[in-house]
């Protein structure tokens, strides 16, 4: 049996750019990036997109409303453990 790896820690969230997935000559160091940020940390933060600051900002801020405003009665009907997927919300602790 083997045990489990680590905990791995981090001082900033790992930022890509979008436009070097694009490029035939950048694509495989950005997909090595993308696993290690995914396995490693758990989330990124995805830059050169493409789509506009509004739309960004909109979005973060729903994000905020979300987390911060939604009850959690609200955020337990969608929580993870009660869905075959890892689409969902989790607590933390």
């Amino acid at each position: 049996m083997t045990s489990p790896p680590p905990p791995q820690t981090f001082t900033q969230i790992p930022v890509l750019p979008l436009s070097a997935a694009l490029d035939e000559s950048t694509k495989p160091q950005f997909l090595r990036d993308l696993r290690s940020a995914l396995l490693n940390v758990g989330f990124l933060y995805l830059s050169e997109t493409g789509l506009p600051d509004q739309l960004i900002n909109d979005v973060i801020r729903e994000c905020g409303n979300f987390f911060e405003k939604l009850p959690l009665s609200e955020k337990e009907k969608i929580e993870m453990k009660n869905e075959k997927s890892f689409l969902g919300w989790s607590r933390v602790s």
